[in-house]
């Protein structure tokens, strides 16, 4: 009989990073044999009403509590991997679901989607730290995306019980990649726009590079979650007379998520987002065969190696950003070479058969570590 597993988490929709990895791990586990069931803490259907607390959502909270109890008293999962969100209000919603497990006597594994935790213990007082402490420590162990993240977790669960699982894409038909030389250069900025994501630096690159090299394009493709900040973004492009050289073609998917890659030959992420851990865009730039620039937050310098396959910059460094988009610029050869070797990098560490693999060993991890411990008590 298949061991049994519980998740809880968030399918899409809303279409972002922690959300898309949830289906990938819940598929993954199916495809590689075990059973498994999921309970699905789901508050949010579209990106302008993450952040919003609602009564709606709070009235959310003890029907999704009741179906974990359901879940667990049907199934007995032998472990539950929970999806832990790193910011408040949302992190004492899921200390209370956990809870749950922990009086069901359920052991949890943390999926740690995103990072701030240790941060936000020390900056915590009182009840919500001891909710905050005593949630952490109590993990059986923890799923991190990359050796950089490890630390994010200190001191609550052992490197011992932590296993690093990158994230992974679908391939794409490699017939698709485009080898001839593109021209206008197009350069792509792909994620949500918010302002922690880069895209103001993306349109003040677009303004620098424009006055030092003819015939490129810029497009900065994403859903909005502020109506506000999206005015900013077209003021700043109608007032620096960008509107030639820069496209918004707002959240693309599918087929028009594939003609942004296919036509580009740089990709540009230069996130400073306080969470982010891995920038799942970048392993979609890098299957595409683009060279990347990006930024040295969470476990990105792990994925894109800085001269290999792209450029690290530090966060708001526009000198770094516009000289290193213009070396690529400048030397076909260059992003060929860095483009191919990041698709050779996507293919051995990035694709759903490393992933399928690295999952099955995470799971195999954690049962091996609860045999050895049922042996010593």
């Amino acid at each position: 009989m298949a061991i049994e597993f519980l998740v809880i988490g968030q399918l899409p929709p809303p279409v972002h990073g922690s959300n898309v990895m949830t289906d990938r791990f819940l598929n993954g586990l199916v495809k590689i044999g075990f059973n498994v069931s999921i309970v699905e803490k789901k508050f949010s259907a579209r990106q302008n009403e993450i952040t919003k607390i609602t009564i709606g959502k709070i009235l959310k909270v003890p029907r999704i509590g009741l179906e974990i109890v359901v879940q667990i008293l049907l199934k007995r999962p032998k472990f539950c991997f929970y999806f832990i969100s790193v910011q408040p209000p949302a992190i004492y919603v899921d200390a209370l679901f956990l809870f749950i497990l922990r009086i069901l006597k359920i052991e949890y594994i943390l999926y740690l989607h995103g990072k701030g935790l240790s941060n936000l213990s020390k900056k915590s007082t009182g009840l919500k730290k001891y909710i905050v402490d005593r949630t952490l420590s109590r993990a059986f162990g923890g799923l991190v995306l990359g050796d950089r993240l490890k630390s994010d977790i200190d001191p609550f669960i052992p490197h011992s019980h932590l296993f690093v699982l990158p994230n992974a894409v679908p391939d794409i038909d490699s017939k698709k990649i485009r080898s001839t030389v593109k021209s206008p250069i197009q350069i792509l900025f792909l994620s949500n726009l918010i302002p922690s994501k880069g895209p103001m630096e993306f349109l003040k690159l677009a303004k620098i590079i424009c006055q030092k090299a003819s015939n490129v394009i810029f497009i900065l493709a994403g859903p909005h979650r502020s109506d506000q900040f999206y005015s900013e973004i077209m003021e700043f492009i109608r007032k620096e007379n960008l509107k030639k050289v820069v496209k918004v073609p707002g959240p693309v998917y599918g087929k028009k998520k594939e003609e942004c890659f296919q036509k580009s030959s740089i990709f540009i992420f230069p996130t400073y987002y306080d969470k982010e851990t891995f920038g799942l865009v970048n392993i979609e730039a890098m299957q595409w065969g683009l060279p990347i620039i990006t930024t040295n937050e969470g476990a990105i310098p792990e994925v894109v190696k800085h001269e290999i396959n792209g450029y690290i910059v530090n966060p708001h460094d526009l000198e770094q950003l516009s000289d290193y988009t213009l070396k690529l610029i400048q030397n076909e050869e260059m992003r060929t070479k860095m483009g191919k070797a990041g698709r050779d990098m996507y293919e051995k560490y990035f694709s759903m058969k490393a992933y399928e693999r690295n999952l099955k060993n995470a799971v195999n991890f954690f049962i091996q570590k609860k045999v050895a411990i049922g042996k010593k008590s």
